[in-house]
């Protein structure tokens, strides 16, 4: 397997299954392949450790932002629910669900004014 392929496919796995390859599974991997792992696991213990509100934050301007401008909130919480990761998964959901509410007021504004 080659290295790219092999990173993309651990990148797939979640922090136990790469601690579970790290304890148990050496024998399995080679000596790169096992730095590489150790890596990844690393790198996505860190990106777990970012502090709650700056993720909320950066969320909460996402939604307002697809509020504000619904088209642009569309295009953001699509490709955030492309991107893998459960957290932008959820992220992605609530951003559409605001472009969507949204675009509901707005329907319902026009129509009720014009």
């Amino acid at each position: 397997m080659d290295r790219e392929a092999f990173i993309s496919e651990i990148n797939g796995y979640s922090i136990s299954d790469l601690e579970l390859i790290c304890t148990d599974q050496k024998d399995l991997y080679t000596a790169e392949e096992m730095q590489l792992v150790e890596e990844i696991l690393e790198h996505k213990k860190q990106e777990n450790k970012k502090p709650l509100s700056e993720i909320a934050f950066g969320e909460a301007l996402f939604c307002l932002v697809s509020i504000l401008a619904p088209i642009e909130g569309l295009i953001v919480g699509i490709i955030m629910l492309v991107k893998g990761s459960p957290r932008w998964k959820k992220a992605g959901k609530r951003i559409l669900f605001a472009a969507f509410i949204s675009v509901l007021i707005r329907t319902v504004i026009f129509i009720k004014f014009i």
